[in-house]
């Protein structure tokens, strides 16, 4: 090629055409970048904002949740100490008091406010060796302690000391002390059996000096039963120095309960929450009481932690009830922002070819809803409308050829009876088979419609027609009288008659062509029907005598009913 020759119009287009598409590529690309990183960055977003937000939810849900669980386990747990404050009060103030008398303050007490179940209090008594006499004849005088130590007494373990500390009274409705302990045990022992070391002396001697409140595990029993230990003085007495307490202490009130039960009574209906509960005795250490639930190492969840009365602590762990991990939460809106982004990636790729779907969708709703229109629901033969539209067509056509057209009225005869007999349902398949059998009896170039109920027409293009009207009319009533089987649940055999009114000619409208069907019909009706009949403009006459008739007859009845 001559480099002094500026290339032509033709020759520049293929250029220009590969770097328009080439643009259009890279414009395209670049575009579904932009979506993607857009996507994927929004998506990230949000997915945080999700995650924070359910953090919040779950973490303000589970505070809620362990603030009412603690507050039911302070209620609980007041409960037992006001039991063991009662029973101190009771001793303080009656001190000769024996067990039945004790019995009696307790069932009066439990009419106003019970205690908890599994709840039992006793009073240890110290009793020195001179005194133990004047204590067996006492303790064996009253009938309660007498069946309480089915009239045995007999102290555990035997031997001769100079301080017993000795059952006085014992009350409640759980089973589990006494039956694991002797009724007389002597917690001063040094050596207990089963137990072994004794700890309840330098207990007793811990609460003696103090004055407070001390909780301790039962040893020899479950380990989750503790104790609540008071000292009881005497009543009047002063209690501001060690040795004070010592001289006017009369006794000691120890009221135990199952712990892990108590948790687990608070703990009802939360199975995704532990409870662990923790006493400090004064001046000693923070121990663990009890820990019962799901989610006891703390593996997953939030912990709550509150102080409670009496030194009581309690530590709430684990999730609330119906929560939802925020990680799969977060991951869930992430994966959604992807899905939408690919859609929104997948839309903009596909939306030329989006646009013809749409065109191609409308087209053919279109099509149906014209079809709907135009065409008997029942049958699927045309309506009313389209039949009066190809009747006018027929009319137009034969007036051009100077051909008659030609329309035949049919009617089932009797189709009332039917419907009565059969049902409704077997009605309906007798047109949709009489739809049928019209249509195979009649060429590609006719119509047959249905105008409602059991009429139906039928066009016939007289262009080609080797026959005559009546010929047709004798044909579709031959087809019709064959025998109809119908289905279940009729399952029976039924005959199908119909008249037929032919209409010939050229009127001025469609109307009018079926109008004339129809007088023909009602003359085939009248004739004795199962026959066809052909229209003569006589029956126009005979049709408005008949009308003008009718009206007179019911104009005389309107002014006889006249006063």
């Amino acid at each position: 090629m001559n480099p002094n020759v500026t290339p032509n119009a033709s020759q520049r287009g293929p250029p220009r055409a590969a770097a328009g598409r080439l643009l259009g590529r890279v414009r395209s690309a670049l575009i579904a970048v932009l979506i993607v990183v857009v996507g994927a960055t929004v998506s990230a977003l949000l997915a945080a904002e999700w995650r924070a937000g359910q953090l919040s939810a779950n973490r303000t849900a589970f505070g809620s949740t362990a603030a009412a669980l603690s507050s039911s386990l302070g209620s609980k747990l007041d409960a037992n100490f006001a039991l063991t404050r009662t029973m101190r009060a009771i001793a303080t103030m009656e001190p000769t008091a024996g067990d039945t008398r004790f019995v009696q303050w307790y069932h009066e007490l439990q009419r106003g406010a019970p205690a908890s179940p599994g709840v039992v209090a006793v009073l240890i008594e110290p009793v020195r060796a001179p005194a133990l006499a004047a204590f067996r004849r006492q303790a064996e005088a009253d009938p309660t302690f007498r069946r309480l130590i089915r009239g045995r007494f007999q102290i555990v373990p035997s031997g001769r000391r100079a301080l017993y500390c000795l059952t006085r009274a014992i009350v409640g409705t759980d089973t589990t002390t006494t039956s694991l302990y002797p009724p007389l045990l002597d917690y001063c022992a040094p050596v207990l059996p089963v137990i072994g070391r004794s700890p309840y002396a330098a207990l007793i001697r811990t609460g003696t000096d103090t004055g407070s409140f001390l909780v301790t595990s039962l040893p020899g029993v479950d380990g989750s039963v503790v104790a609540i230990g008071a000292a009881v003085y005497r009543r009047g007495a002063p209690l501001a120095s060690v040795g004070a307490r010592r001289a006017a202490l009369i006794g000691f009130i120890g009221t135990s309960f199952n712990s892990a039960e108590l948790l687990r009574s608070v703990l009802v209906g939360h199975r995704s929450l532990s409870i662990a509960l923790y006493h400090e005795n004064a001046g000693g250490p923070l121990q663990l009481i009890a820990r019962v639930g799901a989610n006891q190492n703390h593996e997953a969840g939030y912990s709550n932690r509150k102080q409670l009365p009496d030194g009581w602590l309690a530590e709430v762990s684990g999730t609330a009830e119906g929560s939802v991990s925020a990680e799969a939460q977060g991951i869930v809106v992430l994966g959604l922002g992807f899905v939408i982004t690919l859609l929104v990636l997948l839309l903009y790729v596909a939306q030329s070819r989006s646009r013809q779907v749409a065109w191609s969708l409308v087209r053919e709703k279109t099509q149906e809803l014209e079809f709907r229109a135009l065409h008997d629901p029942l049958t699927g033969l045309p309506n009313r409308t389209l039949v009066l539209d190809r009747a006018e067509q027929m009319l137009a056509r034969g007036r051009r050829q100077h051909v008659p057209a030609i329309a035949l009225f049919l009617d089932i005869d009797n189709f009332k009876q039917i419907n009565d007999r059969f049902g409704h349902w077997a009605g309906d398949e007798v047109l949709r088979r009489m739809a049928a059998r019209l249509g195979s009896v009649l060429r590609a170039t006719d119509t047959v419609g249905r105008l409602g109920g059991d009429e139906f027409v039928i066009l016939v293009d007289s262009a080609a027609l080797d026959t005559t009207p009546e010929l047709i009319a004798d044909r579709i009533l031959a087809l019709l009288r064959e025998p109809m089987v119908l289905p279940e649940p009729v399952s029976s055999s039924v005959l199908v008659s119909a008249s037929i009114g032919i209409a010939l000619g050229l009127p001025a409208s469609a109307e009018d062509l079926i109008a004339d069907a129809d007088l023909a019909l009602y003359s085939a009706k009248a004739v004795g029907k199962n026959g066809h009949v052909r229209f003569e403009p006589a029956m126009r006459s005979a049709a408005r005598d008949r009308m003008h008739l009718e009206f007179a007859l019911v104009h005389a009845h309107e002014q006889k009913q006249t006063p």
